[in-house]
């Protein structure tokens, strides 16, 4: 994560679940339980579109609008199958062994493992 101006709360809560499942990864090692964060990308949801298309956002974060439909127009956006596939994949016990990490949809799940 990195910091957004006008999406503290955003960034923070983002950031703290990543530490949180480090954590939570250590604790539950010897249980053999894994623990993963994953970021799926930026999908197409109600949340993206308020941001993609509000007056609201316009005023108070015309910046970060536009990367949204800039990536929208140039369709960058991660498509739905492409995140599930991946938590498919990790629900098969295909990334057991990076338990604690933070695992995006962008990465090579393979050469990772």
């Amino acid at each position: 994560m990195q910091a957004i101006s006008t999406l503290s709360a955003y960034v923070v809560s983002k950031t703290a679940l990543v530490r949180f499942n480090e954590a939570l990864a250590l604790e539950t090692l010897e249980d053999g339980i894994q623990v993963l964060a994953i970021h799926p990308g930026t999908v197409r949801t109600p949340m993206n579109a308020y941001v993609h298309d509000s007056q609201e956002v316009t005023k108070s974060a015309p910046a970060i609008q536009q990367w949204f439909q800039a990536l929208y127009a140039g369709g960058l956006d991660t498509p739905i199958d492409r995140s599930v596939q991946l938590l498919r994949r990790l629900a098969a016990g295909n990334g057991d062994r990076l338990s604690g990490r933070y695992i995006s949809v962008e990465n090579d799940l393979d050469a990772l493992v």
